[in-house]
C-alpha cells in the first residue's frame, strides 16, 4: 500500500497488519518512516524485528541515518509514540 494512503486514513488500518515503501529517518533517540509526497510521519519501533530484518538492519549505517525501506508489521494509530511522540 502507498504510505500516503496510511496517513490520509489511519483509522482504517489501525491494529492492521500492512505493508509500506516508505524513508526511514534514525538516530540515537527517533525512529520514524516519512513521506516527503505527503509529509507524513509516523514511529517505527525497530525492538521486535524477525532474524532477517535484523541480518538487514546490521548493513544499515551506524548512529543516524535516512534509507529507503519496506516495512511489514502492525500499524498503530492514535496518541504518541517514542519521544517524538510522532
Amino acid at each position: 500500500m502507498k504510505f500516503c494512503e496510511l496517513m490520509q486514513y489511519p483509522d482504517k488500518y489501525n491494529g492492521k497488519l500492512v505493508t509500506v515503501r516508505a524513508t526511514w529517518v534514525y538516530g540515537y533517540e527517533w525512529s520514524y518512516l516519512h513521506c516527503l509526497g505527503c509529509e507524513g510521519r509516523v514511529w517505527l519501533d525497530t525492538s521486535e524485528l524477525d532474524e532477517q530484518s535484523e541480518r538487514t538492519a546490521k548493513h544499515t549505517p551506524k548512529g543516524a541515518a535516512i534509507v529507503n525501506v519496506d516495512v511489514e508489521g502492525i500499524f498503530q494509530a492514535g496518541g504518541g509514540f517514542g519521544r517524538l511522540n510522532t
